[in-house]
């Protein structure tokens, strides 16, 4: 007779006996969705308590509430959307396409939908062309939807469309203006379209609303010297380095802005600064000693 092992059990013509005591064949695990009163039994409701489930990691009872609320009333847009983004976090994404695109075929008004297909079919499945489409699809849905307009111009700015990234991030900056990518994606694509100064403008607000943000502060530094208000540099890059000592950059960058204006001496010693956060740094190191000893300016 053929014997088959499998872990602690052993399976004898179709026959399964345990060879411990108290080892059973495990059942699969049935998750119900979460009672409810009947008064409130309705598909928003399930879609409500899914949501809490998956924020909360228990996406097998998110699943269950979720399908209860489909089954409830198979129409429900927001349900299959839900779905589709607790199958997006489970890393099954041609599930989750197909899930999206149905919400959008039952209420082709859902805008949420248009967005997180559009996310998923740029930075999962690299399909950039049609992200876009799937944005501007939305967007003539309701023009006004500043998520659209940031996620298409972040698709635009990793494109190198700065000028249509500007208009599309400008858009969400106007209502948003705390949310720090976009701040140095909008400040970037003006520098790269010619308008240094809009970047500086943009930059200087953010920073007076976070004054210890050092992104942002370093960025602003940058578009000084861009537009060559040194004398600013040379403070931005001072109050960075306050904020933040380790970055072996904001030293490296100070030194250019003594350079350019003259100071040989604060050049070499910011030099020294950057070479002592990174010793390994060789051609620092003979740079420094080539100044040092008067073979360069």
């Amino acid at each position: 007779m053929k014997v088959i092992k499998c872990g602690l059990l052993i399976i004898l013509s179709g026959l399964l006996l345990s060879v411990v005591t108290g080892c059973q064949r495990k059942k699969k695990e049935v998750i119900k969705p979460i009672p409810v009163k009947q008064e409130a039994k309705n598909a928003q409701t399930y879609v409500d308590l899914g949501i809490v489930a998956m924020t909360n990691g228990r996406f097998k009872v998110a699943e269950a509430n979720i399908k209860e609320a489909i089954k409830l009333n198979p129409k429900y847009a927001k349900a299959w959307h839900v779905l589709g983004l607790l199958y997006i976090k489970q890393k099954k994404y041609q599930q989750a396409q197909m899930l999206l695109v149905k919400a959008i075929k039952l209420k082709p008004d859902y805008v949420p939908a248009y967005y997180d297909l559009g996310i998923l079919m740029a930075e999962i499945f690299n399909k950039k062309n049609l992200a876009e489409r799937i944005f501007l699809k939305g967007l003539k849905v309701k023009p006004d939807d500043p998520f659209l307009h940031k996620a298409l111009g972040a698709l635009y700015y990793q494109e190198g469309k700065y000028i249509k990234a500007a208009k599309n991030l400008r858009f969400y900056y106007e209502k948003y203006k705390n949310d720090i990518g976009v701040v140095l994606a909008l400040a970037d694509s003006y520098v790269k379209i010619g308008f240094p100064e809009k970047a500086y403008s943009i930059l200087e607000e953010s920073f007076k609303a976070n004054p210890r943000n050092v992104a942002v502060l370093e960025r602003l530094a940058d578009v000084c010297v861009k537009i060559g208000r040194y004398r600013e540099a040379e403070r931005r890059y001072k109050e960075a380095i306050l904020l933040d000592s380790s970055k072996k950059r904001y030293y490296l960058k100070l030194a250019e802005v003594f350079k350019s204006n003259g100071k040989r001496d604060k050049y070499v010693l910011a030099l020294e600064e950057a070479y002592s956060l990174d010793p390994s740094d060789r051609s620092l190191k003979a740079k420094i000693e080539m100044l040092k000893g008067g073979f360069e300016n």
